[in-house]
């Protein structure tokens, strides 16, 4: 059986959805096959239109707006509401890319490496692209302060170890 969705346009009488089309006449636009008009599926709110252009969400996707999450909305809709990201502009959410192992999080926060490194939120000061709290290293001889940089500070930390009692490094291979 199928349910009257227009009484007031058929007189009661429905007995599949091409007569509710015939009934509705010209304009009658259903993409989502449900024998609603999309326009009385968006306004009455059954059917999201997160962009607002009178087509529901699911049509859209359809029509090819990616949805990489698969979650029903547009990544445009998510991008614009900010309930998800896209740090480095690729077109693509932040999330999708880590699932599809085209951007890499090493330290597990859901950010892209590459996008806490170019916001600050972590340090690269080799350059390899990858944060330095990810990077297994076992020691650099010489950096005394294992900041993973040989510079002036180490000296410093050093020589207050030697001549001034100064802590001792985290490992004692950096200071020989």
């Amino acid at each position: 059986a199928v349910d009257d969705v227009f009484p007031a346009a058929d007189s009661g009488v429905v007995n599949s959805w091409t007569l509710v089309i015939e009934a509705q006449g010209a304009g009658f636009t259903d993409c989502n096959s449900n024998g609603v008009d999309d326009d009385c599926d968006v306004s009455s709110g059954t059917t999201p239109d997160c962009n607002g252009n009178g087509t529901p969400d699911s049509c859209d996707i359809a029509a090819g707006a990616p949805d990489c999450d698969g979650d029903g909305t547009p990544d445009g809709c998510q991008l614009a509401a900010g309930s998800a990201s896209d740090c480095n502009s690729n077109g693509t959410l932040d999330s999708c890319d880590l699932a599809a192992g085209t951007a890499l999080d090493c330290n597990g926060n859901s950010t892209p490496d590459s996008c806490d490194i170019a916001s600050g939120s972590s340090v690269d000061a080799n350059g390899n692209g990858t944060p330095d709290e990810c990077e297994v290293i076992l020691f650099i001889r010489g950096d005394g302060n294992t900041d993973s940089v040989v510079d002036i500070s180490d000296v410093v930390f050093i020589l207050t170890y030697l001549f001034q009692g100064g802590l001792d490094s985290t490992c004692s291979d950096t200071i020989d």
